[in-house]
């Protein structure tokens, strides 16, 4: 007759057989890596987008456009994609990016001998998309004609005839980020700032 410690060793050894972890794990012949995974790789991921907050522009789109820059702010862009004998400015007193939206806003200057297109604008580094909020017009009561109904564009396909892809690659954006104002100076005033490669891995809102 067994004794009483070797009853209780044998229905330890039992329950330790029962025990949730120590039965075979379920075996995917479909999955070559069925074996190596853990627990938690398996079965179906479900994520809840429920509480995901859309992306929404500043006062829902309606941006007050600045005052017309001066010429003494006007900063001289290098676009090799602008079609000559144009050449582009940017105001660097009124840039600006929205904490809450990330877009960088810019006075935009295209000037051709004594024309010019004087535009204000938004570049979302995220969607790859600009606005264009309004126009600089001397003949209007503040000298700023409104876009009414201004609508995000995306950038251009083609980096080597838009000359605002580049704008957006080479002075207002970092990855997916905008850059901040005084950043932006400096690269136009030639200071180096290395992108960032793995951004668009930590905000994957990039439409591509």
């Amino acid at each position: 007759m067994p004794s009483r410690r070797s009853r209780l060793s044998a229905l330890a050894i039992a329950a330790l057989l029962c025990a949730p972890g120590l039965h075979a794990r379920s075996y995917d012949s479909s999955d070559p890596y069925s074996r190596q995974r853990s627990d938690n790789e398996r079965g179906e991921f479900r994520y809840d987008d429920s509480k995901d907050v859309p992306w929404q522009e500043d006062a829902a789109g309606r941006v007050q456009v600045p005052p017309p820059p001066d010429d003494g702010a006007l900063a001289e862009l290098r676009l090799d994609n602008l079609p000559r004998p144009f050449t582009a400015y940017l105001d660097t007193n009124a840039l600006s990016v929205s904490p809450s939206d990330g877009v960088v806003r810019y006075w935009l200057v295209v000037r051709s001998g004594s024309s010019s297109t004087v535009s204000y604008e938004g570049m979302n580094c995220r969607s790859r998309e600009y606005k264009v909020y309004g126009f600089a017009d001397p003949r209007e009561p503040n000298g700023v004609r409104p876009v009414r109904e201004p609508k995000w564009q995306p950038l251009g396909f083609n980096r080597r005839s838009d000359y605002r892809w580049e704008l957006a690659d080479s002075y207002l954006c970092i990855g997916v980020d905008a850059k901040k104002p005084k950043d932006v100076i400096g690269t136009i005033r030639g200071y180096y700032q290395r992108a960032n490669p793995f951004s668009e891995y930590r905000d994957n809102a990039r439409p591509w």
